[in-house]
């Protein structure tokens, strides 16, 4: 799958080609970059059933949100999308820092993903107890059905199924995020939030071994 992709990114720069074959091998690069987007987020989330020892590293997750953010200035920039951070100074956790990495990166790509078209906004909440951080991811963008809202972290469940084709979803991004979530023994919610946004809200752990004794 790798090498078709490669392929025909070399045929589409190298060669002298129609506009109506262009348009064609455009649509199969496409294809084969979803493609191997969905064998490598089945076999990451295959790993992870698999998986129930993590790293265990402290980190900050203020600064993490600040690096996927800086990651994503362009697309956000492109989509006309505002952004406010507003996570704080600190928000320390221990976990492991690959995984929670993926598990922002997914969670806030969904955000980008099913705003609104143009003016959008994303909001970033965080706070902290003695035992938990609560981080919060809200959207503009269309009001979640109530009746798909139990089924959003199942595989392959997609709402508005031809528009996550349009846009590239796959249907996997959440379940992967719920599987890093409860791998960190926290929970994971998705919400018709205020104002018109759908929120998204996580709670951790700051130590999940404290939370396992």
């Amino acid at each position: 799958m790798g090498l078709t992709f490669l392929v025909l990114q070399e045929q589409l720069m190298s060669e002298n080609l129609s506009p109506s074959a262009e348009n064609s091998m455009i649509k199969q690069l496409e294809t084969s970059r979803r493609m191997s987007h969905l064998v490598k987020n089945l076999l990451d989330l295959s790993r992870m059933e698999q998986q129930d020892i993590l790293d265990n590293v402290q980190m900050d997750l203020s600064v993490l949100i600040g690096r996927i953010l800086d990651d994503y200035t362009d697309v956000l920039a492109a989509k006309g999308i505002r952004i406010r951070n507003h996570v704080g100074a600190s928000l320390p956790v221990t976990g492991d820092s690959e995984k929670l990495f993926r598990l922002f990166v997914n969670l806030i790509d969904n955000a980008i993903r099913y705003n609104l078209p143009s003016g959008g906004e994303i909001k970033i909440k965080g706070k902290k107890s003695k035992t938990d951080l609560c981080l919060e991811i809200l959207n503009s963008g269309s009001k979640i059905p109530e009746q798909d809202i139990p089924h959003l972290f199942e595989q392959f469940y997609r709402v508005e199924k031809s528009r996550s084709l349009i846009l590239g979803g796959s249907g996997l991004g959440l379940a992967i995020a719920r599987k890093i979530v409860i791998l960190h023994n926290g929970r994971i919610e998705i919400t018709n939030g205020p104002d018109q946004m759908i929120q998204t809200t996580v709670w951790l752990p700051r130590n999940r071994y404290a939370e396992q004794a």
